[in-house]
């Protein structure tokens, strides 16, 4: 468990009841296939859901959605990088 100034990393309280394939983008999809492990441990707390790279974002809003479900005392996400395409990038006159 992560703990840092009173803040626990609800990432490690998440799982999958059932996978999905991997371009699974649907919110609700994504809310049905996830649970919580010890949801009363999680309530009254400073919850912070730690991902490393956000797509569509779906997977996380998802793990909000069911985190909040735990009642915590305050609820935080953190992406550390979002999923660019090339096709997306302004190539010119950036330089």
């Amino acid at each position: 468990m992560f703990l840092y100034k009173g803040w626990i990393d609800g990432s490690g309280y998440l799982y999958r009841k059932y996978s999905l394939p991997k371009n699974t983008r649907d919110d609700i999809t994504q809310y049905e296939s996830l649970a919580i492990k010890n949801i009363n441990f999680l309530q009254g707390k400073n919850v912070l859901l730690l991902d490393d790279v956000t797509t569509s974002g779906s997977s996380f809003v998802a793990g909000l959605k069911i985190l909040a479900l735990a009642n915590p005392k305050k609820l935080k996400a953190l992406a550390i990088a979002k999923k660019a395409y090339l096709k997306d990038v302004p190539l010119s006159g950036i330089y």
